[in-house]
């Protein structure tokens, strides 16, 4: 995680605050048939009353993975083009997924 800030003096407390972790599949992830679901929140609980400037969701697929829908929740997200990351032992590599959203609140 990076955190950065701007003394009082130019403008008040402004602090940047990049977090990034994986995710178990199972705790996210449900099947029916050939199909997956997953439903992970755009923004995860780090503060109580949190509110968000920006965010940015980069969603890792894995190796394989491919025609995917995305439901959207009830707040604008605007959606990059796909990427594709290689890693260790990946052929084709895994498709990205890339969201961002403005002005968030914990509700």
């Amino acid at each position: 995680a990076v955190v950065s800030t701007q003394s009082t003096g130019f403008g008040g407390w402004n602090t940047k605050y990049y977090i990034g972790y994986n995710v178990p599949s199972y705790e996210m992830l449900g099947s029916n048939g050939n199909n997956y679901k997953l439903e992970l929140p755009f923004v995860d609980h780090t503060y109580d009353n949190m509110v968000v400037d920006s965010a940015r969701l980069r969603v890792i697929l894995p190796e394989g993975c491919s025609d995917f829908e995305v439901v959207y929740p009830d707040f604008e997200i605007t959606r990059e083009p796909d990427e594709v990351v290689k890693t260790y032992l990946d052929t084709f590599g895994r498709p990205v997924l890339i969201f961002n959203a403005k002005n968030l609140e914990e509700s």
